[in-house]
């Protein structure tokens, strides 16, 4: 049984929406000049210009969506069909497992996803395979030291940068 689960996002209530328009006006608002001042003019001061959004820090991804999809994609969303060719070019995945690729869907939309799955049936590849699509650095926490090494030890073969941090260095 595979279960997926979203976790709900925090609404913004219209208190909270009224606040930010209000201190967003008073922060346009023109000043006066200061009594003190012999001057009665209004001054106003530019606004302040619009923060640009930043570029992920960090490493760039080491593979595109933007390549081929392969025939056994067929009936996936496009992003996700190109997610297994991908996985078919670094891994040598022949195809998704049951699950997968409902679990693939919500992570390259930037979703956060609680999947609930039986052992085997391939939980570690949705995180190791969307690491090599998504820039940024992907951290894994695991309780089970044997099961890092085993993973660190066939990412790496397969080429792709990995470490680990456990209580055995």
């Amino acid at each position: 049984m595979v279960r997926l689960t979203k976790r709900p996002t925090p609404k913004t209530t219209t208190k909270k929406k009224a606040e930010a328009s209000a201190t967003k006006a008073a922060a346009t608002k023109p000043r006066r000049a200061s009594a003190s001042k012999k001057s009665t003019t209004t001054k106003s001061e530019p606004a302040p210009e619009p923060m640009k959004p930043k570029k992920p820090a960090g490493p760039q991804a080491a593979y595109s969506l933007g390549g081929a999809v392969p025939p056994e994609a067929a009936g996936l969303p496009k992003p996700v069909g190109a997610l297994l060719g991908v996985a078919q070019q670094a891994l040598g995945i022949k195809a998704f497992r049951a699950g997968q690729a409902e679990a693939f869907d919500h992570l390259l939309r930037g979703e956060d996803l609680l999947a609930v799955m039986p052992t085997g049936s391939g939980k570690s590849l949705l995180y190791q395979l969307t690491s090599l699509v998504v820039p940024g650095v992907t951290v894994v926490v695991s309780p089970l030291i044997a099961l890092i090494k085993d993973q660190l030890d066939k990412m790496t073969s397969k080429g792709v940068a990995a470490a680990k941090i456990d209580s055995t260095l």
